[in-house]
């Protein structure tokens, strides 16, 4: 009986590679599809995900499934493609974008920058680290230099230079007081608005700059370390374990908030089910036409056929 429906099934192949492409089939499977995506818009968000099985997939996920090098490769090859495309626009960001996005971003740059306080704790403790330290002691020191180089540029630097471990000693006894200043003028009021009205320049004219100006702006030597950076992240197996925890806590939280929504308060399918169903068919008809598929959806008819039959001939031998 197995070797009958292998070769009903061989002969039945060629008939199940032409059907899955005939008009017929694709819109029979359009039109389910459309209906159930219409379904679909009044179920709720938890009833039609699984999300065990995609907690599962993000956990599970191996970046050793594709090839590292073929990945950066096509990385480095659309970064370049893009930039080649920056060249060709004479343009800018905000040049590129409508009227209400723009107005949006002069209303986001509009506002002044106002610290909170864990912010101004954040200053404070960084004001206070060794390295900050260290730096405003040169600082001070190379002024103090300068000014003795220009006041007497034979003996001056000379003679700062022999007694440096000394004076930067005298400097840190000050250098509480002057963190604390620093500080001071950091999280104070009027050089936060100071500092809003710069960034807002500074991004006002990023964003009115050409795009070919980006591209013109990067060297050659930049280049090359971007795209060795870019090498050694998409190899790193302690980067792809953060990023696999980032998704994790994303999807958790992302579910949380929607798994009692419905999938048409999320999406308008009800909208667009024809549409879905079409890019859907496009995409199954496909698979379907694989020559291993065409032949085990072959086998499952014939042994579904072979069962009816089955059943068929037992009622007909007790009918008799």
């Amino acid at each position: 009986m197995p070797q009958a429906t292998a070769r009903r099934s061989s002969r039945k192949d060629p008939y199940w590679g032409k059907r899955v492409r005939s008009k017929d089939f694709i819109h029979g499977v359009t039109a389910v599809l459309a209906e159930e995506i219409t379904a679909l818009s009044g179920q709720r968000i938890k009833d039609v995900v699984d999300a065990r099985l995609v907690r599962k997939i993000i956990a599970e996920w191996d970046g050793r499934m594709v090839d590292p090098d073929i990945v950066t490769d096509l990385v480095i090859a659309a970064n370049t493609v893009v930039a080649q495309r920056l060249r060709a626009k004479n343009t800018s960001v905000l040049g590129l974008l409508d009227e209400h996005l723009v107005a949006g971003i002069d209303a986001v740059l509009a506002d002044d920058i106002v610290l909170s306080k864990h912010i101004k704790d954040f200053i404070e403790k960084v004001m206070q680290q060794e390295f900050v330290r260290s730096l405003f002691t040169d600082i001070i020191y190379t002024s103090i230099v300068a000014f003795y180089e220009r006041i007497s540029p034979l003996f001056g630097g000379m003679t700062l230079a022999i007694l440096e471990g000394r004076v930067k000693s005298f400097i840190r006894l000050f250098m509480p007081m002057v963190q604390r200043e620093a500080t001071n003028f950091a999280i104070s009021t009027t050089n936060q608005r100071l500092f809003s009205t710069f960034a807002r320049s500074i991004v006002r004219q990023v964003l009115s700059e050409p795009l070919p100006q980006f591209s013109a702006a990067t060297s050659s030597g930049r280049r090359r370390h971007v795209e060795a950076l870019i090498r050694k992240s998409i190899g790193s197996r302690t980067l792809e374990s953060l990023v696999r925890e980032l998704g994790l806590a994303a999807w958790d939280d992302v579910y949380k908030r929607v798994r009692n929504r419905k999938v048409g308060d999320l999406l308008h399918v009800e909208e667009h089910a024809r549409w879905l169903a079409e890019r859907a068919t496009e995409l199954i008809v496909p698979i379907l036409s694989r020559p291993r598929v065409l032949r085990l959806v072959a086998a499952e008819v014939d042994r579904s056929n072979t069962r009816q039959d089955r059943r068929k001939y037992l009622a007909d031998r007790e009918r008799s």
